[in-house]
């Protein structure tokens, strides 16, 4: 078996368990009560998930059209490194990302 069909087949075994929609539920969740963006890193330390795991979600989620990336660099606090913050989509009428405390 090589090396893509076992990745292939570790992602349908999280999947079927619910482990991948759970990250995903709790990735979402780390972006929605953010009050800025936030970068992968930042989420990671959050979360307690690896960094692998939270990019696979975040550009799962970012696919799903749930989150997007932000068009300007910032600076990851945990790195140092200037990179693209990650944000959630929001509906009309829906608080923006530093609204939600209020809306709460």
């Amino acid at each position: 078996m090589s090396m893509r069909d076992t990745s292939y087949a570790a992602l349908a075994e999280l999947e079927a368990s619910g482990k991948a929609a759970s990250r995903r539920a709790q990735v979402l969740r780390c972006v929605l009560y953010a009050t800025t963006a936030l970068s992968r890193r930042e989420i990671a330390r959050r979360t307690g998930l690896e960094i692998a795991t939270v990019c696979g979600r975040v550009n799962e989620l970012i696919h799903d059209h749930h989150l997007r990336e932000t068009p300007h660099l910032i600076r990851c606090p945990i790195t140092g490194k200037r990179v693209h913050g990650v944000l959630a989509v929001r509906e009309p009428g829906q608080p923006a990302q530093g609204d939600l405390w209020e809306a709460a």
